[in-house]
């Protein structure tokens, strides 16, 4: 399993399942998938058009 333990932080991938201080924290899925994506890539510098072509997997033109 991929999990993630901090400071009071917990974070299971497989689950999708986030606590803060053993609290439940409810994300909707674009959340979720946005947190796992910063959580999973630590030190790396994410622009916003990459966050958005790895989450939506869509071509979006604004």
């Amino acid at each position: 399993m991929t999990e993630v333990q901090a400071e009071g932080l917990y974070f299971c991938l497989e689950n999708r399942i986030v606590y803060v201080r053993e609290t439940e924290i409810m994300l909707t899925v674009k959340e979720f998938d946005i947190f796992a994506l910063l959580i999973m890539n630590p030190r790396r510098v994410l622009t916003y058009d990459m966050i958005i072509d790895l989450v939506w997997h869509e071509d979006l033109d604004y």
